[in-house]
């Protein structure tokens, strides 16, 4: 069937440069709503050997997968207690964690799709937004408490990870400062497949900051 020209949405605000170019397939899921002005949302585009999930909540669906099938063994003993949880004094967080002690970890997920050379970068815009969930994660670990930030590389080709300082130098040096404060910097990648299942490629992709 030939559906011709169709307008979609794309979930994600970052610019993408590595992932859109013309021709390239783009896989797509039905949406319904109300307020819809598409009927389909994108959700993972072809790079010829692999395909990039672009849409940026879905980063937090996989850690949520990673959690609960105890994927990675320095998060095996936790069990997800909320997710967007409003925390006085701090906003929203993607996720609280708890231990079987009922220790709480506090942990906030970032979707990245940007690959250079084999090195994942975020952000690929400059992100308010991340700026201000890592000054709240640092004020987190001041105070005693537990706290993550998760970059989840939704693509299998990276080799490690750095902040796109080209980018948002500001968001680099607060990445930075939040490492030193005692914020734990993870990042990982991800595969998508055809069959509609999704891997973790590199549990411990190297963070350098």
């Amino acid at each position: 069937m030939d559906w011709g020209d169709e307008e979609i949405y794309l979930p994600n605000p970052g610019k993408l440069s590595t992932v859109i170019k013309a021709e390239r397939e783009i896989l797509c899921v039905p949406k319904k709503g109300n307020h819809r002005k598409t009927r389909f949302n994108a959700f993972a585009i072809s790079l010829d050997k692999f395909y990039v999930t672009v849409d940026s909540n879905f980063a937090n669906t996989l850690f949520q997968g990673i959690i609960e099938k105890r994927a990675l063994k320095r998060f095996e003993a936790f069990t997800i207690a909320f997710k967007e949880k409003n925390i006085a004094g701090y906003g929203r967080i993607d996720f609280v964690l708890k231990d079987p002690k009922d220790k709480l970890a506090y942990v906030e997920v970032k979707s990245c799709t940007h690959v250079e050379q084999g090195v994942a970068k975020f952000p690929d815009r400059p992100t308010e937004r991340g700026r201000r969930h890592l000054r709240a994660l640092s004020e987190m670990v001041s105070a005693g408490l537990l706290a993550y930030v998760v970059f989840i590389v939704q693509r299998p080709d990276a080799k490690s990870f750095r902040p796109f300082k080209e980018v948002d130098p500001e968001f680099g040096a607060i990445l930075k400062e939040a490492k030193l404060k005692g914020v734990h910097i993870e990042a990982m990648t991800t595969e998508f497949k055809l069959s509609g299942k999704v891997y973790l490629r590199n549990g411990n992709l190297r963070v350098e900051v």
